[in-house]
């Protein structure tokens, strides 16, 4: 996909990977959720949450997918993001509709996830994206304010 053969890209062909919960006789069997955002620091707030164990320090990002595995109507999140490190670190910040794509050097991709699922148009340098590459760019760095770095990747923040 997009002339690539690795997993370190922030394509959604590489990053949105299914989750697939089972728990016969406690999670109703071929129920799908598609429009909740999850990461993978939510796995172990959830296995935590189901242990009645306290959360994780530093993982204030985590959310349990229990009211959601019990489909309970909850408020959640509006984004979420993903990061790789082949080259230098990516970031994609993703929400319902548009992934920006932020390169440690300044670079900048913007997709239209609705409209442009294969994400073949990038729409960071068009004006009337600015606002939502902007407020993408604010959803990273609120992200990174609530997470600890490792320390060789501290100058990878904020964004501009």
């Amino acid at each position: 996909d997009h002339n690539q053969y690795k997993k370190g890209v922030q394509y959604d062909s590489a990053v949105r990977v299914p989750l697939i919960v089972s728990w016969p006789g406690r999670l109703k069997a071929g129920w799908r959720d598609e429009t909740h955002l999850v990461s993978g620091v939510d796995i172990p707030a959830t296995l935590l949450d189901y242990a009645s164990l306290p959360a994780l320090p530093d993982m204030s990002i985590a959310r349990s997918l229990r009211p959601l595995l019990e489909r309970r109507d909850v408020p959640w999140r509006e984004m979420v993001v993903s990061e790789s490190y082949a080259g230098g670190p990516v970031r994609s910040v993703r929400t319902d509709r548009y992934k920006a794509v932020l390169f440690q050097d300044g670079r900048t991709r913007l997709h239209d996830m609705l409209k442009d699922p294969l994400e073949k148009t990038d729409l960071s340098q068009d004006p009337s994206f600015a606002e939502v590459l902007q407020r993408h760019q604010s959803l990273h760095n609120e992200f990174v304010s609530q997470i600890k770095l490792h320390p060789d990747y501290q100058h990878f923040v904020p964004v501009a």
